[in-house]
């Protein structure tokens, strides 16, 4: 597994962890959050960084959940780039 690859596999957990963030902010702020059918059918909102307003402990999350999707975000443009080259 070359560099390219480690890059790519490290992106899509990074993307996997900031989704349950996510969820954990959301479900906390907003007790009726309703998820979506898992698999095909996932709420959309997940995909898009953090824009919840949070308090107390819940902004860590935020920030760290933010810097996941910004990270898993270049991480994966690197694999796609690096792929088809």
């Amino acid at each position: 597994m070359n560099w390219v690859n480690t890059a790519g596999v490290i992106g899509s957990f990074l993307f996997l962890i900031k989704i349950v963030i996510h969820i954990f902010v959301k479900r906390k702020v907003d007790k009726k959050f309703y998820i979506g059918a898992s698999g095909h059918f996932l709420n959309p909102t997940l995909f898009l960084p953090i824009f919840d307003d949070a308090v107390g402990h819940l902004k860590a999350a935020r920030k760290i959940g933010n810097l996941f999707y910004f990270v898993s975000i270049i991480l994966i443009l690197i694999f796609l780039i690096g792929t088809n080259m």
